[in-house]
């Protein structure tokens, strides 16, 4: 994980070889909202700011996409290998969500809206659903670690805005203490068949909110993600 964008990634747009530059795509998408921090509080309002970035993929040029997805691509290599350890006990979670739970916000954050977007209208399956659900449980290890449960910003970039807040609202109280006692034994998230089942429900629910927000109903999908391309080695 510590080499995650080593010189030969694949350039951005500016000839860089930054994947945290793509997070300027989404820049507006946070910056125009009423309050940063109160709109990026928990999963509800996550997956609602997660639609508007979807939108902006779907807006994207072919070849602007095409450029993307080739560092988005890289990434998903390098994340889903490691997620699969995880998903087969061979690391664990604890240890590894500790180490690397804001990273991966931040990294997932960028990411999840061109993975989604592929499974939206390229292809039909679950290509790289692990590095989501990745994303998943760093967030979760956030909201339950009393430590770390504060909103989660670009370090180099706080103008960006928040990308991630612990939950809030009446029963905030009963969840810390939930979150606590989890922690306190270990309980950590895991990747299992149920998350698959529930990350299905959510992209049947972000499939009809991102069709209700935009007219892209038949958006090509980039070249280079066909579905013999990825179906084999990304499925999970």
């Amino acid at each position: 994980m510590r080499e995650r964008f080593p010189p030969q990634q694949p350039v951005t747009l500016a000839g860089t070889n930054s994947f945290y530059e793509l997070k300027n795509r989404f820049r507006e998408t946070v910056q125009e909202m009423p309050d940063h921090i109160r709109e990026c509080r928990g999963e509800f309002n996550y997956v609602n700011c997660l639609v508007r970035r979807i939108a902006i993929v779907c807006a994207m040029s072919s070849a602007e996409r095409e450029r993307d997805f080739a560092i988005i691509r890289y990434y998903v290599n390098i994340v889903n290998d490691v997620a699969e350890m995880v998903e087969e006990r061979l690391v664990d979670a604890g240890s590894f969500l500790g180490k690397y739970h804001l990273n991966l916000i931040r990294e997932v954050y960028i990411a999840e809206p061109y993975i989604y977007h592929f499974n939206l209208f390229g292809y039909s399956g679950r290509w790289a659903m692990r590095v989501l659900r990745i994303g998943e449980m760093a967030r979760e290890f956030n909201d339950m670690n009393p430590i770390h449960r504060k909103p989660v910003f670009y370090n180099d970039d706080v103008g960006f805005g928040c990308i991630y807040g612990a939950p809030e609202g009446r029963f905030l109280r009963a969840r810390n203490l939930v979150g606590f006692l989890r922690n306190r034994f270990g309980h950590y998230p895991q990747l299992s068949s149920r998350s698959k089942r529930r990350q299905n429900r959510l992209l049947e629910k972000v499939r009809a909110q991102v069709l209700a927000a935009t007219d892209t109903r038949n958006t090509p999908p980039p070249v280079g993600c066909q579905p013999t391309d990825l179906a084999s080695p990304y499925r999970g």
